[in-house]
């Protein structure tokens, strides 16, 4: 009996990290319509987008930008920041400079 146990332990374990691991960060993901989210650099930013932020957070500490693809096509790009009051942000933009998911 407890050999049977161990044996379905290991067998679970194993179907949970080949498709439990993609369903678990679907499941945690914070923007469900991304569909390829890659870390880039503010000069590697749309000048809008520069412009924008930079008018919004003039003394933010930016911790990363990510560029989001969504299934529709559209790119967005999210900052996570900290304002000059030390209160960690997320802000995003389109490629226009202006903000979305508010």
């Amino acid at each position: 009996m407890r050999r049977r146990s161990m044996a379905a332990a290991v067998v679970l374990a194993g179907v949970l990290a080949v498709g439990g691991c993609q369903q678990w960060n679907n499941m945690w993901h914070k923007d469900k319509d991304a569909m390829k989210e890659e870390r880039t650099s503010m000069t590697a930013l749309p000048q809008p987008v520069q412009d924008a932020y930079k008018r919004e957070f003039p003394n933010a500490n930016v911790s990363y930008i990510t560029r989001e693809t969504e299934k529709d096509g559209a790119v967005h790009y999210e900052f996570k920041l900290t304002d000059q009051s030390g209160r960690k942000q997320e802000v995003e933009y389109d490629g226009n400079g202006n903000r979305v998911h508010e």
